[in-house]
């Protein structure tokens, strides 16, 4: 999936946090794992580490896919507040079900091998249509 070409690769939004909504820019682990999976991190020219984003910026960005993680706290918490939260009802990935909780956040968050994992996961649920289709959970 790395050799997709620009227009192959869906615009996705990794999110650790939210209220307020921290993600990942360039200059991450996170960021070329995305690139890797096939994806373009929707944040990645804005800035470098992470950051604090405010739902108008995700919504400019109209991510495609968006992959969802938690630091310090429970995947389904962050999961459920950015499919519930109103203001993200017009983007893509909320408009066609593609947010997805990551299984385990040590597999991207932390460096190490089994970050080969994460990038298997990542790769399937930004690309269903190479690897067949996880269900949105």
């Amino acid at each position: 999936t790395s050799a997709l070409p620009a227009k192959d690769r869906p615009g996705v939004l990794y999110v650790v946090w939210f209220n307020p909504i921290w993600t990942m820019g360039s200059e991450t682990f996170t960021d070329d794992l995305i690139a890797k999976a096939g994806g373009t991190n929707v944040f990645s020219a804005d800035f470098e580490k992470a950051r604090v984003v405010s739902l108008e910026a995700v919504v400019t960005k109209n991510p495609q896919v968006i992959l969802v993680s938690a630091m310090a706290t429970t995947t389904d918490l962050v999961y459920n507040s950015i499919k519930k939260e109103s203001r993200l009802a017009g983007v893509d990935a909320i408009k066609n079900n593609r947010v997805y909780k990551i299984t385990d956040s040590n597999l991207i968050e932390r460096p190490g091998p089994r970050i080969v994992e994460g990038l298997d996961e990542a790769a399937k649920l930004i690309h269903p249509e190479i690897f067949g289709a996880r269900e949105s959970k």
